[in-house]
């Protein structure tokens, strides 16, 4: 059995049914019969509630198939799961599920801004402007290519913390529009250097307490997210992470081999996040890739994704000086939807409809907050992977016409 959304992106306007289409393929001479049940449930992640469902009944010749389209009509925006049961009259049963979405581009998040948001941040980035950065670039022959020399660099951030990250520089006549990459949850894709980067200087940047970048702050075992949660806002393991992102861009701008006027910014999960962060704090940034983001509309998150409902009460229980009120203040000032409508370059986001690390509803609550220039797209089959290796060639297109790499 196999279940498609009548739209290519799952995605359906205001006003019209979301459809799905259903095949059956009956691979046997003789005849099957049964039952199939269509179910429409919201998105939350714990009890779904049921919102419409329908029963028919089949007959499907030996070597024919069956179709079936399914519709349903949402009161409001969001995202709605279909569950297709297939009841075979001997008692066996085949299930399939999609997320579809309708009216997305009026989904909206809680109001959980902070009444002091933006002097929050005001604070925060005076505070790095205080900080020597001490660059220390030192080339690394044995990871250079015939095309790019390779650096490993160390740079001082938010509270005088060491970060690092690996610099490509390509061979030839510059300056070059510089790219800087921010990694997923742990870093891990950040600690070797973008050698296949030939027409712009990449930096690959380690957060603190992920990747290359340990040395002040190491969770050892412990969850990172929860690192930091004192209690005060400006303690929080992201707050610092987010000011290391306008620190890297502070190091791509000091590089003599770097157009300073085109600085991108790319990342998918975390990484999307720190994107979408480094793009509503620094304008030098001209460009923001972010690929399934995390680290958004966290009120919906708690209620969405698995993970949450899982951690979150743990992490209270043995935390009894944090109310679950409380953890969702401190987040709020690290929310990328209360970021969002900073964001004054070129945006570039893509999800998946079946992603439970990043549900559809958070992104689409921020990317809606976006004022400027933006682009989304939704893989209807894509889970926290997102669009793989398509949604790569479309992002890494984008950058270069936007930085106009190679093109120079």
């Amino acid at each position: 059995m196999a279940i498609e959304p009548a739209s290519a992106d799952g995605v359906f306007p205001a006003g019209k049914n979301i459809a799905v289409e259903l095949k059956l393929t009956n691979q046997t001479a003789g005849e099957i019969t049964g039952n199939i049940e269509c179910g429409w449930t919201t998105d939350l992640a714990n009890q779904p509630r049921l919102l419409a469902l329908t029963t028919e009944k089949f007959v499907v010749e030996g070597g024919q198939e069956l179709a079936r389209t399914f519709t349903f009509r949402p009161n409001s925006p969001g995202f709605y799961r279909v569950s297709a049961v297939v009841k075979f009259g001997d008692g066996r049963q085949v299930r399939a599920k999609l997320v579809t979405g309708y009216d997305v581009e009026h989904i909206q998040g809680p109001a959980v801004r902070p009444p002091d948001f933006d002097a929050f941040w005001g604070a925060r980035l005076k505070e790095l402007a205080k900080v020597q950065p001490d660059y220390a670039v030192e080339l690394k022959p044995e990871r250079s290519t015939e095309k790019v020399d390779s650096y490993f660099v160390g740079i001082r951030s938010y509270g005088d913390v060491r970060i690092h990250g690996w610099l490509t520089v390509p061979k030839g006549k510059g300056p070059w529009p510089g790219l800087l990459n921010v990694a997923g949850y742990g870093g891990a894709e950040t600690t070797r250097p973008a050698t296949s980067q030939e027409h712009v200087v990449v930096m690959q940047l380690s957060i603190r307490g992920q990747g290359d970048s340990k040395e002040d702050i190491d969770p050892k075992g412990e969850e990172y997210m929860y690192l930091g949660l004192t209690g005060k806002p400006a303690d929080y393991i992201y707050v610092g992470a987010y000011l290391d992102v306008v620190r890297a861009v502070d190091f791509l701008c000091s590089r003599p081999e770097v157009d300073a006027k085109w600085i991108g910014i790319a990342g998918g999960s975390q990484g999307g996040g720190l994107s979408l962060a480094g793009a509503a704090l620094d304008p030098r940034i001209v460009a923001c890739a972010a690929a399934v983001p995390w680290l958004l509309d966290w009120p919906d998150y708690a209620v969405t994704a698995p993970w949450a409902l899982e951690n979150f009460p743990r992490l209270l229980n043995e935390r009894k000086d944090l109310s679950r009120e409380k953890l969702l203040t401190i987040l709020s000032y690290v929310d990328l939807m209360n970021l969002a409508d900073r964001i004054r370059c070129p945006v570039n986001v893509s999800l998946g409809l079946m992603d439970d690390t990043s549900p559809p509803r958070t992104i689409m609550a921020t990317y809606n907050r976006i004022a400027s220039p933006k682009t989304i797209r939704c893989y209807p089959h894509g889970d926290h992977g997102g669009g793989g290796a398509v949604e790569k060639t479309l992002r890494d297109r984008w950058l270069a016409e936007i930085l106009h790499a190679g093109s120079r």
